[in-house]
């Protein structure tokens, strides 16, 4: 028996609003559960053909900055989502690539 309120009495649960806050924010649904929610954000790639004009226009000279934004284009976000029993929303998020971050966060759905 678990101390979570049931959905069925209370409604939704605010995860499921910070999920869609998130889906509209460009984040992926990996996979969700009642009370943990695992998001993804898609790769962003760099440009290539503006990065190409860039080097023609400069003789060369952005050919660094575009090696730089080529190998470092490739990261993805992942982001887990826990709802506690007191209600409180922890994000627990991690960067996946060449630089990669961790942090961790609480969300207080109630105001």
């Amino acid at each position: 028996m678990n101390n979570y309120p049931d959905q069925q009495t209370y409604g939704p649960s605010p995860l499921d609003a910070v999920v869609a806050d998130k889906v509209a924010a460009g984040w992926r649904v990996m996979s969700q559960a009642p009370y943990v929610a695992t998001l993804e954000k898609p790769e962003k790639k760099p440009q290539h053909l503006l990065h190409f004009i860039l080097i023609v226009i400069t003789f060369g000279l952005w050919f660094p900055v575009w090696l730089i934004a080529a190998s470092s284009g490739r990261r993805r976000q992942t982001l887990t989502l826990q709802l506690d029993q007191m209600g409180y929303i922890h994000q627990h998020s991690t960067g996946r690539g060449t630089l990669s971050a961790m942090s961790n966060r609480t969300i207080n759905p109630h105001g």
